[in-house]
């Protein structure tokens, strides 16, 4: 993550977050940074969603600059969890 800031409706404070996030994406020959204005972070992970985080994704292969968190990976592999078995 290149900068994680949160979202206010209002001035209100939401659960949601716009962040910045640098893909290193041999396609295009090298990094790029995708911008996600509304991502839903949940509440075991806010505390971890910080700059410098490396979060697993996702890339919509139709629309590129979509990508999916998955947080629950990152939970567990900030935790020290063994990887999921897909059996």
């Amino acid at each position: 993550m290149v900068a994680v800031e949160d979202v206010t409706v209002m001035g209100m404070p939401t659960e949601n977050r716009r962040m910045e996030l640098r893909l290193d994406d041999p396609a295009v020959g090298g990094p790029r940074t995708v911008v996600s204005k509304r991502e839903q972070v949940p509440p075991y992970v806010r505390s971890l969603a910080v700059v410098g985080a490396r979060v697993p994704v996702a890339v919509d292969q139709k629309k590129p600059d979509r990508v999916t968190v998955d947080w629950p990976a990152f939970a567990e592999a900030a935790a020290g969890a063994p990887a999921r078995s897909s059996a």
